[in-house]
């Protein structure tokens, strides 16, 4: 995978990504985000990533910074009540 690889040529570096799991099946879309930081966390980088994947919002959620833009822009920090529970009240009508 090239962002791997650039990872691995630029340690401790940011890298932005706009949904990565796009198009991806959920098995897939979790494996992506375990292999991107795993490979952050040895080069000692850290990865910024826009998703709608409530695959990839429920792992993050569990170890990592959320921060969700529906109304005010907020964290999410009870690794993944406030996330289901966001999933369930937001409505077609916001998206």
């Amino acid at each position: 995978m090239l962002l791997l690889a650039f990872m691995a040529a630029n340690p401790h570096s940011v890298v932005l990504l706009d949904e990565p799991d796009a198009h991806l099946e959920i098995l897939r879309q979790w494996q992506m985000y375990q292999m991107l930081t795993e490979a952050a966390r040895e080069q000692g980088s850290q990865i910024i990533i826009a998703s709608h994947s409530e695959v990839i919002l429920n792992e993050a959620a569990d170890r990592d910074v959320v921060v969700a833009f529906v109304g005010k822009p907020h964290r999410i920090d009870d690794r993944g009540n406030q996330l289901l529970k966001s999933l369930k009240e937001i409505g077609f009508e916001q998206f």
